[in-house]
């Protein structure tokens, strides 16, 4: 099971918390001898809220993306920064972590020296933010805001880039 699956497992668990419990208490009882049956219904209705919740989150982040791509197609950018960009998108929407500068070296084959220098331009042009807080650099991706989709209207997505 991948991460993200299991974490929509455990959500599931923990909001269906009260009937998780009960289910053990009845599986337990003396009077079902030993019979699991009803536990393991229980715990596969929980397992099908836990992946249905996961199937709207993840295709409305595929909805994001789509969304993304299209906007930043209208965008002018060289092969580099678009290279650039939409790594901090991909990362940023399908992945439960913020993407490093070593990442985005990985991941893109560009030079330390070439992300940042595209990230500066990124920045100027309105679609990052910077900020230090310590020895790290953040970026923050600055979403294009889709009216028909208002989880685009929250907050940045984070890009953690280390010195």
């Amino acid at each position: 099971m991948d991460p993200i699956a299991a974490l929509r497992l455990s959500i599931a668990c923990k909001n269906r918390q009260k009937d998780y419990y009960e289910t053990f208490k009845i599986t337990n009882d003396v009077r079902n001898k030993g019979d699991i049956t009803y536990f393991v219904l229980q715990f596969l209705d929980i397992l099908k809220t836990g992946l249905e919740d996961y199937l709207d989150d993840f295709t409305d982040k595929v909805n994001q993306y789509h969304y993304y791509q299209k906007k930043q197609s209208q965008l002018d950018l060289n092969h580099s920064s678009r290279t650039i960009l939409e790594t901090v998108i991909d990362y940023s929407l399908f992945y439960l972590e913020p993407i490093t500068l070593t990442k985005l070296v990985e991941l893109t084959h560009l030079s330390k020296s070439t992300i940042s220098n595209h990230l500066n331009k990124l920045e100027k042009d309105g679609l990052v933010e910077k900020s230090k807080p310590g020895k790290n650099c953040l970026f923050h991706f600055k979403k294009m805001h889709n009216k028909m989709n208002p989880l685009l209207m929250q907050g940045f997505i984070l890009l953690y880039v280390f010195n």
